[in-house]
């Protein structure tokens, strides 16, 4: 059996969407505010900015909205599994292990399937971002009217989009997996 290229596409990807996952999870641009007062405000999974000072939240339980804490366990778990599965298409690239392949491409799509329902999930807490629900402090930066995935005066940050591209590499990734040559992996 000879070597896949598509193989080293495939792996170059999720490389490429586990770079842009790491500047997304990090940075407090997720969502700013345009609510008059609080223009200099916005937040994110780990941490926010008031005044263009970052500031990450203390513990877990400092996240303000319930449904970032499920976001954050759910985006964890699925960037630390394209990790595992990052360390795996170098292994697979091994003659030797070109039947686990198909094991690494399938643990690959069950990683983008947690990363997106982490997603949808991060957008049901748009609801908690009222500036009148103080219990989000500091993210009650939106006006009232916000619900789950409509925002009021409200924008959605560079973080929040360089996060939605990589969910749509690891999807383009996982096609390219499905592509891959897997030899005999099927029959053994």
């Amino acid at each position: 059996m000879g070597f896949d290229f598509k193989h080293i596409v495939w792996t170059l990807l999720m490389a490429v969407s586990m770079v842009l996952f790491f500047v997304a999870f990090t940075s407090p641009t997720w969502i700013e505010s345009k609510v008059k007062g609080l223009e200099d405000r916005s937040c994110g999974m780990l941490a926010y900015q008031v005044k263009n000072d970052d500031v990450k939240y203390g513990s877990f339980d400092d996240i303000p909205i319930m449904w970032w804490q499920i976001c954050v366990v759910c985006i964890g778990i699925g960037a630390a599994t394209l990790i595992l599965t990052l360390i795996l298409s170098f292994v697979t690239m091994i003659p030797a292990f070109h039947t686990y392949q198909t094991y690494v491409h399938n643990t690959t799509c069950l990683a983008c399937v947690v990363i997106f329902i982490g997603q949808i999930f991060f957008c049901v807490g748009f609801k908690d971002m009222e500036t009148s629900n103080t219990d989000a402090l500091p993210c009650n930066i939106c006006a009232d009217g916000t619900t789950a995935f409509v925002l009021k005066n409200c924008d959605i940050g560079e973080a929040l989009i360089i996060n939605i591209i990589a969910i749509i590499i690891v999807a383009i990734t996982c096609c390219v997996g499905f592509t891959v040559d897997h030899g005999n992996a099927y029959h053994a």
